[in-house]
């Protein structure tokens, strides 16, 4: 399958890099600017980095990044208003416990953004067979209309424009990703395909993370801000400046002495 091709791979890199890059150094500099000397949100800032990376690539080639509120905490998404696609990011682990619950307690937003992959469901299976159990018809069309109008609610105006939902995994060992994979599911969190993105993690180098275009970059810029440097001219030597100092301080000294008398 084709389904989840942003249009070229270069926007595929920016989305993987704005979501798995190394969050230690943007932790600690947040830490330091606020001068918190205790700190118990660590798991809170960094999601806030990582969806503030993930904003930052807003009309990147016909990408509109979309944010929701769910009561004091907020999450954001990327929309390919091109393919129609809605990318929903997440952690591995999570969306586990996401697929789990589902039909079983509060909706997620995970399960209402769900709802528009429905089309799917037809061609790629039924409901999961305890959640069909756990509900009757008339259950299941009402927990759908909860699920379409609290979508809705996430979405707004670009309720319409979505095609599909692909959610976006993050996999990390100690603290350091090491899988990223895009997924497609049924409405009812069943897998019909993923595409694994882990290539375009950010390579770790000299324990900061770096890569070759970034290396270049930098020594372009050394390059210029060599250049950039003038030549002094010999009256403005070290030796001339030197000599300078020195008679400045023996004149400061003859009028010291000369006071005392």
């Amino acid at each position: 399958m084709n389904e989840l091709k942003f249009a070229e791979s270069g926007i595929i890199r920016k989305v993987v890099r704005a979501f798995s890059d190394n969050l230690v150094l943007d932790v600690q500099e947040v830490r330091k600017l606020l001068e918190l000397k205790k700190f118990n949100s660590k798991y809170a800032l960094a999601w806030d980095i990582r969806y503030s990376r993930i904003e930052d690539l807003d009309g990147d080639n016909n990408i509109v990044a979309l944010t929701s509120r769910r009561g004091f905490w907020g999450f954001s998404m990327l929309l390919n208003i091109e393919s129609g696609t809605l990318f929903v990011f997440t952690k591995e682990k999570n969306l586990d416990e996401v697929i789990k619950r589902f039909g079983k307690e509060k909706l997620h937003y995970i399960h209402s953004l769900l709802f528009l992959n429905k089309k799917y469901d037809e061609d790629f299976g039924l409901m999961h067979e305890d959640f069909q159990l756990s509900l009757q018809i008339d259950g299941i069309e009402e927990f759908d209309a909860q699920r379409k109008l609290d979508a809705i609610n996430i979405l707004g105006d670009y309720y319409s424009d979505i095609n599909k939902v692909i959610l976006v995994t993050l996999t990390e060992e100690n603290n350091v990703a090491v899988k990223v994979e895009a997924g497609l599911f049924t409405s009812d969190c069943q897998l019909i395909d993923k595409e694994d993105w882990s290539s375009f993690i950010r390579p770790a180098f000299n324990d900061r993370e770096v890569d070759s275009e970034e290396i270049e970059k930098e020594n372009a810029s050394k390059k210029q801000t060599e250049k950039s440097i003038p030549v002094l001219k010999p009256q403005y030597s070290n030796s001339s400046r030197n000599g300078k100092e020195k008679r400045i301080v023996a004149k400061r000294k003859h009028t010291i002495e000369k006071n005392k008398e």
